[in-house]
């Protein structure tokens, strides 16, 4: 009895609710005409110091404080037909071979998809514009 009464609750919730689901669709490989705008570096630092500090009984101490932070490098990209603004950072070994390719103010040809989020509610449809997934420039 339980198990029906289970079966009967799905069943309500998804003729009340609907069969809603999201995924994420690519478009095809879009190529397009753009510009280096900057290349940056920041070279990876190490950093350490004395700080104070209070346990806990009250009593202060000194507390010794180190930072590392990796080198990173970053490409950023302005498509010539839109304007449309590309920052590569993500993957850092992609983009250091990306920088180390190019030099500010060259020409090159970019290649991307549009990501969508497309929600299906039974038979209606929609599709939004959520992000450009940069595939590569040459």
């Amino acid at each position: 009895m339980k198990i029906v009464g289970i079966l009967f609750t799905v069943l309500v919730l998804s003729v009340f609710t609907g069969c809603v689901t999201t995924e994420k669709e690519y478009s095809p490989v879009l190529r397009e005409k753009g510009e280096i705008v900057d290349l940056i570096y920041v070279p990876s630092r190490h950093g350490s110091g004395l700080s104070p500090s209070i346990d806990m009984d009250g009593k202060l101490g000194l507390q010794l404080t180190s930072i590392s932070v990796a080198e990173k490098y970053v490409v950023i990209f302005r498509c010539e037909k839109h304007g449309t603004i590309f920052i590569i950072e993500k993957n850092q070994r992609k983009t250091k071979r990306l920088w180390e390719r190019f030099k500010k103010g060259q020409q090159v040809t970019i290649s991307y998809r549009e990501v969508y989020e497309t929600r299906r509610d039974g038979e209606k449809l929609e599709r939004k514009l959520v992000d450009l997934d940069f595939l590569d420039a040459e």
